[in-house]
């Protein structure tokens, strides 16, 4: 698409948003197996919940997966200290000049990563995805490579695709993989109603990239600015893009009305959530819904749909 027929829809949509405020591996099955039945190994990250009081580590043989009412075989199962924490840490250009002032905040959080930790820094733009530092395990590198976002809002109207392209980033990469994603959850690469969070093949695809690896992923909503930031449209349709997004993969989502979210409660939020994960490996065909419980009543955990 030429740079002027993209920035004539971005001003249609900017224009349209305006006038209407005004008014969330394991190895594989030999190919026999695949091409015969269908079923496959399949990963899925699972968190105690918030509400859980619970600090005791889970035996593997607690769990049980379920496909509908079909119970999966578990073939492999790692807690925190068995698999590496792998973190890709992205975030949108074009929102509000607050997200600079958090920067520190997010140095703040790579930083406090466990011993073994990798990082990618990346940010997400109209263009795509834009690496400033791929997977390290050198967390000071992933922090020298942070930088103020551009305000332009422009340039990160396609947070979805960076996304998407981010979470290719993993293949390969084994562990607790999961994504920290700073964004308004706008995607007005088409137009405004392909922006929805219930028609927005962006955000499907995205959700089935991260579904498909087995990735949550933790979205924290800032705002765009001027007008794009104050139509009730664009922050509803935003953050229910993100609270989608971060639900269907098993993270969570923070935002808080119209209003920025300062990031110190959200990041310290998702490091404690980090530290509880399991990542489970089991066959299956991926034919109904996904349901992971334990053995112990007591136990409430959160993953993927």
């Amino acid at each position: 698409m030429s740079g002027l027929k993209y920035f004539s829809r971005q001003i249609a949509a900017f224009a349209l948003v305006a006038g209407l405020a005004a008014s969330a591996a394991a190895t594989p099955l030999p190919k026999d197996d695949d091409s015969k039945s269908g079923v496959r190994s399949v990963t899925v990250t699972v968190v105690h919940k918030d509400d859980d009081s619970s600090t005791s580590r889970l035996d593997a043989s607690e769990f049980a997966v379920y496909r509908g009412d079909d119970r999966q075989q578990i073939v492999d199962v790692k807690g925190p200290s068995d698999s590496p924490l792998n973190v890709a840490v992205l975030i949108q250009d074009g929102l509000a000049v607050g997200v600079g002032n958090e920067i520190s905040t997010i140095k703040e959080f790579i930083a406090a990563l466990p011993e073994g930790a990798t990082v990618m820094v990346g940010y997400l733009r109209n263009t795509g995805l834009q690496v400033r530092q791929a997977f390290t395990a050198d967390r000071k590198k992933a922090i020298k490579a942070l930088r103020i976002p551009l305000n332009n809002i422009d340039v990160g109207s396609a947070p979805f695709i960076g996304l998407e392209e981010a979470l290719r980033r993993f293949d390969g990469v084994t562990g607790r993989n999961q994504v920290v994603m700073v964004s308004n959850g706008l995607q007005l690469n088409r137009d405004l109603a392909s922006a929805s969070p219930t028609n927005n093949i962006d955000l499907d695809r995205a959700i089935s990239a991260a579904a498909k690896r087995g990735i949550p992923v933790w979205s924290i909503f800032a705002n765009a600015p001027g007008r794009l930031g104050t139509s009730n449209l664009a922050v509803f349709y935003g953050q229910g893009c993100l609270n989608r997004l971060s639900d269907e993969t098993g993270g969570r989502a923070f935002f808080s009305g119209r209003g920025f979210v300062t990031f110190d409660h959200a990041l310290e939020s998702i490091a404690r959530d980090m530290g509880d994960q399991y990542v489970i490996s089991y066959l299956g065909d991926g034919k109904g819904k996904l349901e992971v419980t334990t053995e112990s009543t007591s136990v409430k955990l959160r993953h993927a749909e």
